[in-house]
């Protein structure tokens, strides 16, 4: 996969920011993968959202946005 890890400027926690496959927007995408996820990471630094029951990612690890997971999350709210 194409994407690299940083750190959230906030918490620390390591995240990719990820351009969404279609809107194009970046987000910051937890690293590790969790069985709350949502988020299927693609192969070519992409993600897209994506529910369990989806055959597409079933057998892929699916991560978390990390505005979901971020304690310091309210930070970067742009309505506050």
């Amino acid at each position: 996969m194409g994407a690299t890890t940083e750190p959230c400027s906030a918490c620390g926690a390591q995240t990719y920011m990820l351009r969404h496959e279609t809107t194009g927007k970046f987000a910051p995408i937890d690293r590790d993968p969790s069985p709350l996820g949502n988020v299927v990471v693609n192969e070519d630094g992409t993600y897209r959202i994506s529910t369990k029951g989806n055959p597409a990612a079933q057998g892929t690890p699916l991560h978390t946005s990390h505005f979901a997971t971020c304690p310091q999350a309210s930070r970067f709210r742009r309505n506050k």
